[in-house]
């Protein structure tokens, strides 16, 4: 695969004014964005690493659009206003990696572009026997039409196992939707879960589905299911129980087909307990039950992990860094991780950023936080190389790393996420900046470019 096609990422069909939030996606995701009306004719030079539809945009095209594109071996993501369950179909159908509701996330667009093929088909990378065997057996229990609980500490991949189930289940060919409970106050959440009519209340200029109604034929996830208010689990119970969604300020229930998986970092008993999770929708949710291991039940995974992690931001950043050095493995495979592995994750990311080297080194990796005292060490403390004082000779000289004001910030938001377990709205509550401001900063493109 050509350099060319990894990096270039084609959207296709999107309105001009989104144009900029999708070009900051790609980017961020190491990709070049280039935008289309319509897929070019005849063969294009150089091919995309992946293609993103607008259904909107492309209209009755699509299907056509991503058939011609898998005929070519290149992956196909679309997305459109209001999936309908027939659109999925025909999505499933042509060949479509993804179909899901708008908007276009950042996420999704670095899944796609960013997919590893040492990942295999279930999207986990593992080495790990016993993950190996849970997996086996999750696949089985994904054939089944029950809703589901995902359970395991933060960073243990509890959204990518709800991927794996819904693309091992019948419903493969219907959307994926999912709604984090935690990021949305409690009135607004009752209406992106179900929808409102027009003037329900100051605001709601127009009758607008749900995302129960969005994920009809398909999978609806719930994360952090014990962040929802109580009265409304109670609503959600009777989703689950008799198929049917009130939307707000309707006036008669609207019938909806949609399997539900929820995840959760607590004990789900201990929630019952006291209080934040009603016990009925526990075990409506318990057909299909998993909990996804800590990152120290499956240690023969970190190494090809933090392998895995260099490749990926090597690449984003463009720094020639081949791998880990022997001790730099022994020293990651022998440290606990509490946030699992996304705790790995931002490990090797900021040692990435950080380092000048070949290869990591033990001291790339352990600098976890930058303070004066950090920066003015002695040698060999934070990548080999000490700080001049100002006003100091010219040939003494600060870290190679030269970081730049948004990468200080990229690695305080990094190590404010680890310290709360990869919570949001805990890290931009001790940051001191909105919810939408740190998804915005997570999210936007990086100052430094291959």
């Amino acid at each position: 695969m050509s350099s060319d096609r990894e990096l270039l990422v084609w959207l296709v069909g999107f309105h001009d004014g989104l144009h900029g939030d999708l070009a900051d996606a790609v980017r961020g995701a190491g990709g070049r964005a280039l935008f289309l009306t319509g897929p070019p004719e005849g063969s294009a030079s150089p091919a995309p690493r992946c293609v993103f539809l607008d259904a909107d945009g492309l209209g009755p095209d699509t299907e056509a659009v991503v058939q011609a594109l898998v005929a070519d071996g290149i992956p196909a993501g679309v997305v459109a206003t209001e999936p309908s369950p027939e659109q999925a179909r025909a999505m499933g159908r042509a060949g479509a990696e993804d179909f899901r509701a708008k908007p276009l996330t950042a996420e999704v667009v670095h899944a796609l572009v960013r997919r590893d093929p040492a990942a295999g088909e279930s999207g986990f990378i593992t080495e790990s026997p016993a993950m190996r065997q849970l997996l086996k057996k999750v696949k089985k229990l994904a054939g089944s039409d029950g809703a589901g609980l995902l359970c395991g500490a933060s960073g243990t991949g509890k959204e990518r196992l709800a991927a794996f189930i819904h693309e091992h289940s019948p419903r493969r060919d219907g959307p994926l939707v999912a709604v984090n409970c935690a990021s949305l106050p409690e009135g607004l959440l009752e209406s992106e879960l179900f929808g409102h009519e027009k003037g329900a209340f100051t605001g709601a200029d127009q009758r607008r589905e749900g995302r129960f109604q969005q994920a009809q034929d398909g999978t609806l996830l719930l994360d952090e299911i014990t962040e929802m208010p109580v009265d409304l689990q109670a609503k959600l119970l009777r989703v689950l129980q008799e198929g049917v969604v009130d939307r707000v300020g309707g006036h008669r229930p609207e019938s909806v087909n949609v399997r539900v998986l929820a995840t959760t970092n607590r004990d789900p008993e201990t929630a019952v307990a006291e209080g934040q999770l009603r016990a009925d929708l526990l075990y409506r949710l318990s057909v299909v039950r998993v909990r996804l291991p800590d990152l120290a039940q499956r240690a023969e995974d970190i190494p090809v992990l933090a392998e895995h992690f260099v490749r990926l931001y090597a690449q984003r950043y463009g720094r020639p860094i081949e791998g880990l050095d022997p001790d730099a493995r022994d020293y990651l495979q022998n440290r606990s991780w509490p946030g699992n592995v996304r705790e790995l994750e931002n490990a090797i990311h900021r040692a990435v950023v950080l380092s000048d080297k070949r290869r990591l080194s033990v001291g790339d990796l352990t600098e976890d936080e930058l303070s004066i005292e950090s920066v003015s060490a002695p040698s060999g403390q934070f990548g080999g190389d000490s700080v001049a004082p100002v006003g100091s000779s010219s040939e003494e000289r600060l870290p190679e790393a030269d970081l730049t004001i948004q990468e200080m910030e990229d690695l305080l938001i990094a190590r404010t996420l680890e310290r709360v377990g990869g919570n949001r709205t805990r890290a931009a509550e001790l940051l001191g900046i909105s919810i939408r401001t740190l998804r915005n900063k997570l999210n936007r493109p990086r100052e430094r470019e291959a």
